[in-house]
């Protein structure tokens, strides 16, 4: 019996020291605004069939979906409309998702606005991300912003989208 209460106490030990690969920022770029956006994701870029976004016709187009909003999570809303603007500068720039990327953090003195979707996206430029990042900031801003868009078309895949205060997104 205590042999295998070790194991047990063991596994969990190892499973609660194995970090979180999407916490690992991948790159960072300095904006304008005097902040910077880091692009976070696992490292893994070996992405299964299963994990990556199929496009689906019946997955509507984030104009046609009210996010689901949740004031716990809430980002500073000045800073969500700054990282939308910054990416806005740059729309047509590619979110290299063959690398890992699934999550983007803008920060500026020291307040942080994020968004995550939840699947690899082929082909993903940081245009595709800000109408939904738009919807929720104009939808989801009581006390600060965030919301959720389920199961939306973002660049011919159906993901989930987040925008918070750097909260999950599944």
């Amino acid at each position: 019996m205590q042999l295998q209460s070790l194991l047990v106490l063991l596994g969990a030990t190892a499973l609660m020291a194995t970090p979180i690969l999407d916490d690992v920022p991948l790159a960072e770029e300095d904006t304008a605004d005097g902040g910077k956006i880091s692009w976070y994701g696992a490292r893994d870029t070996h992405t299964t069939a299963t994990q990556r976004a199929r496009a689906s016709s019946s997955c509507p187009a984030i104009g046609d979906v009210n996010p689901v909003c949740d004031s716990d999570n809430a980002a500073d809303t000045d800073t969500c409309w700054k990282f939308i603007g910054t990416l806005q500068a740059d729309a047509n720039a590619a979110v290299y998702n063959d690398q890992g990327y699934r999550r983007a953090c803008y920060q500026v003195d020291g307040r942080k606005c994020c968004t995550q979707w939840n699947k690899d996206i082929s082909g993903l430029q940081k245009k595709d991300l800000i109408p939904g990042m738009t919807r929720m900031a104009q939808m989801c801003n009581e006390g600060g912003v965030s919301g959720k868009l389920n199961n939306v078309n973002i660049h011919g895949a159906c993901v989930n989208q987040c925008l918070n205060d750097d909260h999950s997104c599944k």
